[in-house]
């Protein structure tokens, strides 16, 4: 089952997302994010779902698909990671159908 993330998830969030920060091109992040940066990022209101995915990475792209998002583009050499330069391709999804003003901000 996949659900939205929740901020009581943020600790597990970032034990899972720190090897991809560490030993992979998949995150330009050079450092981990804590728990309470995870969770602060959990909690912003939003209506698109943006993906940039380092490539080349054939199941992310395809998971990304599968869960209807759309490619957008794709930034050449734009990420040094391990030793080389990686190209980004941006998808992205919307999250409703609200087509109306955006809800501030909390």
């Amino acid at each position: 089952m996949i659900r939205d993330a929740a901020e009581a998830d943020a600790g597990r969030c970032a034990v899972i997302y720190a090897p991809y920060v560490r030993d992979t091109a998949i995150s330009f992040e050079t450092e981990p994010p804590p728990a309470e940066e995870m969770a602060r990022r959990i909690a912003r209101g939003h209506r698109t779902a943006l993906a940039g995915i380092a490539l080349p990475y054939e199941a992310s792209t395809g998971l990304h698909r599968a869960l209807g998002f759309e490619p957008v583009g794709t930034y050449r050499r734009v990420g040094w990671k391990h030793g080389r330069w990686h190209d980004v391709a941006w998808y992205q999804r919307a999250l409703g159908d609200d087509d109306g003003p955006p809800e501030p901000l909390r």
